[in-house]
This record gives structure tokens, sequence and C-alpha cells, in this order.
């Protein structure tokens, strides 16, 4: 699993920045469910990014001793780089 969400491609030309606080159930061996966003800041695009990354194939939680349980998360976006041209 990649180490953070995707940059939503909607936001790709507005230099927008965001936050989103997620809760999940933790299994044993990492992998998530019942995931819901408890605080999406700067656009819905952002949550649905989240929540799209935690339901991939493999995706496991992260962080160091992490045990089963309800954990909570906040995944912070910053826009991409222009390249220099």
């Amino acid at each position: 699993m990649r180490s953070a969400p995707n940059y939503p491609a909607a936001y790709q030309d507005t230099g927008r920045s965001g936050q989103v606080t997620v809760q999940c159930n933790v299994l044993a061996n990492r992998s998530v469910t019942d995931c819901q966003l408890l605080k999406v800041i700067g656009g819905d695009e952002f949550g649905d990014a989240v929540l799209a990354w935690l339901i991939l194939p493999g995706a496991r939680w992260q962080g160091r001793n992490v045990h089963p349980g309800v954990h909570v998360k906040t995944i912070f976006f910053k826009p991409p780089s222009k390249p220099r041209g």
C-alpha cells in the first residue's frame, strides 16, 4: 500500500490544501474495517481520496505499536509542486 492517498485530480490546479480525520477499526493483521470520516477540511474530494486509499487491497494501518481496536488518523494534503521550467 502506498504511504499516503493521492492528491485529488479535481484540485490539481487549485493549489488547495486539505485535512482529513478518519476513524477505522484495525484488526490484528492491521487491515481496516468500518472506516468513517470524522472531519474533512478543504473539500469533499480529500475525504473521497482517503476512503479510496483505505479500501485498496492489502491496505494496512501504518504506525508503531498498532494494536487491534479503533484508531483515528489525520491525513494532510498539500498541493503538488509544479515542475520548474
